[in-house]
């Protein structure tokens, strides 16, 4: 689902060439997902008889949020040995294998995760970030900011914000979105003149939504100040 996600924001943000159209849910639409540059600056286009050194390509795999493996079998993740990098893209169904001839891209095979065998060719493959949220300097910096604004000093016993101030992923740390970015968009931004039609109870969904996301809010509050007062006594 994050892979289907992603890869939509990221085509979106680049602009469509063509007319579609978009069925989604009230639940997407209510959901603040990350900021239009940010999968701008991530989108990465890779085509035969381009000339890309490796080692920058690693770097920017690296940047996106993919992970370095000693073979490619599942989504974001990349290997490398000798003229070959395979990598398995966020917006594919099966990873492709990368044969340079020095710094060009002389061929780019779809290959299967299982065999490893060749099961096609493709002239070129574009390259999306891995998460909505990557771990480097500028957002972990972001998410320690943040995080002490709202919830005060309370990081030196949070597992979440350990890992995260160690560059490491931590397990549920996706829903800490707004604390990795300096602002966040809704999917309608995405899509900016675009007509749009709602079915007839859509308002009754959205109200409902709201209800649900203030109820689970007060929800934690409640659970969060009888903790504190278990602490104080």
């Amino acid at each position: 689902i994050i892979s289907q996600r992603i890869t939509t924001l990221s085509e979106l943000s680049v602009g469509l060439s063509k007319d579609v159209l978009i069925l989604t849910t009230v639940n997407a639409i209510t959901q603040k997902v990350p900021p239009i540059q940010f999968f701008r600056k991530s989108f990465f286009k890779i085509r035969v008889g381009e000339s890309l050194p490796m080692e920058k390509l690693k770097s920017h795999l690296v940047e996106i949020g993919y992970e370095q493996a000693s073979s490619v079998m599942q989504k974001c993740e990349f290997a490398m040995r000798g003229g070959i990098i395979d990598i398995f893209p966020t917006n594919e169904d099966n990873p492709v294998r990368l044969d340079f001839f020095g710094d060009t891209i002389d061929q780019i095979k779809i290959f299967d995760p299982i065999t490893q065998l060749t099961i096609d060719h493709a002239k070129n493959i574009t390259l999306v970030p891995a998460n909505g949220i990557l771990l480097n300097k500028v957002s972990i910096q972001n998410f320690r900011r943040e995080y002490r604004l709202t919830l005060g000093a309370l990081g030196a016993n949070d597992p979440v914000y350990e890992a995260i101030s160690a560059g490491r992923t931590y397990l549920g740390y996706e829903h800490w979105l707004p604390l990795f970015h300096k602002e966040l968009n809704t999917f309608v931004d995405y899509l900016p003149g675009i007509p749009i039609s709602i079915d007839s109870r859509v308002e009754i969904a959205i109200e409902k939504r709201w209800e649900f996301i203030k109820e689970q809010y007060q929800n934690r509050v409640y659970a969060s100040e009888k903790i504190d007062n278990v602490h104080s006594t």
